[in-house]
């Protein structure tokens, strides 16, 4: 059968939405339903003999977030993306799902989180988009006969923090927080937080209609929302300080968003955390000192502003300077320097700031 939830095409992200979230699957989808992934360090495991073969002729690989009602999201994937990818985006969309106390609307997300679970709601990890959309059969089968949602995320659009493309002299953008965002806001807000996409519509037709927001060349109306809240979150986050010439938003930092597009800061506001609760491992092969505070002189530092939640791996003699807010820094094998800007905790290998 083809896949009713599923719609791949160049640069357009396309999505089917159930009006209620009530339990998908089949016998394809529903043989990942049992996989423990308790005894994994990193908890990513090798898909067992009991997955069917339209998933195991594809990927090798899995790993899930579980639902408070029990339910599975799942993550597929292929050989050649590597764990620690797959790790970095899983806690990216566990923040995107938590709770934020306090919010106007994220307060409480146990029925999006359900509503993604009960879905059984998917992202795919294939490592580049040749490897996707001309995989062969067996990624054609797949695609077409999965009986749950899914959402493609490629293995070379997820950058790391401390890799040369996140900190480079030109950063790229990681593209984890996006493709993400569209899993749950698809799958998880649409079907149980109906008022909230009334006003994500309502902001991204003003933004566009004022000129604020370009959606990309031959994006269906119905998937400017979807873009429009991906992109703006990713603004808010500092994501697009680096390039403020763009293309699609006129906006590239939080206090230009506040000044002129206040009806998605609003919501962003209301629904995200303000700096990111997710920890971000800093790659082992990175050396010198990573900031996670704004430095002029660093535009990769326009977005590590933002985290929080900063580990070292591996053994170098690297350093870290955190931000104003509460959070940790976490320190690796070697002989590390922290430094706080002035947050409560105790100097050491593992501080708050």
């Amino acid at each position: 059968m083809k896949n009713p939830f599923l719609c791949l095409a160049p640069l357009i992200v396309c999505f089917t939405v159930t009006a209620a979230a009530q339990p998908q699957g089949g016998p394809i989808a529903g043989s990942l339903d049992n996989i423990d992934t308790s005894g994994s360090p990193d908890g990513i495991v090798s898909l067992p003999g009991t997955v069917h073969p339209t998933i195991t002729n594809v990927f090798d690989r899995y790993t899930k977030i579980t639902a408070d009602n029990g339910n599975p999201i799942h993550f597929l994937i292929h050989a050649n993306v590597s764990n620690a990818k797959v790790a970095h985006a899983r806690r990216i969309l566990e923040q995107h799902m938590t709770d934020v106390p306090g919010s106007t609307y994220g307060s409480d997300k146990r029925a999006l989180r359900e509503s993604m679970g009960n879905l059984r709601a998917t992202m795919m990890f294939f490592p580049t988009i040749d490897s996707l959309e001309n995989g062969g059969p067996q990624v054609d089968q797949f695609l077409d006969d999965y009986e749950a949602p899914l959402q493609d995320l490629l293995g070379d659009e997820i950058i790391l923090p401390g890799s040369v493309r996140y900190v480079g002299p030109n950063p790229e953008r990681d593209a984890s927080y996006e493709e993400l965002v569209h899993l749950m806001h698809g799958y998880g807000l649409i079907p149980t937080m109906p008022a909230l996409q009334s006003q994500i519509e309502n902001a991204a037709s003003h933004a566009v209609s004022a000129g604020l927001y370009s959606p990309p060349p031959g994006l269906p109306a119905a998937d400017i929302p979807f873009e429009y809240l991906a992109f703006t979150m990713e603004t808010w986050y500092g994501m697009w300080a680096h390039e403020p010439n763009n293309g699609e938003y006129v906006f590239s930092s939080r206090l230009e968003m506040e000044a002129g597009d206040p009806n998605i800061v609003s919501i962003l506001e209301g629904f995200f955390p303000p700096f990111h609760s997710h920890r971000a491992e800093v790659v082992a092969t990175f050396s010198g000192t990573f900031h996670a505070r704004e430095a002029s002189n660093l535009e990769y530092s326009f977005k590590s502003r933002y985290l929080n939640h900063v580990e070292l791996l591996g053994t170098g003699n690297t350093a870290l300077r955190g931000n104003r807010e509460d959070g940790t820094l976490v320190g690796n094998s070697g002989n590390n320097r922290m430094q706080g800007a002035g947050g409560p905790g105790p100097p050491g290998r593992s501080s708050r700031f």
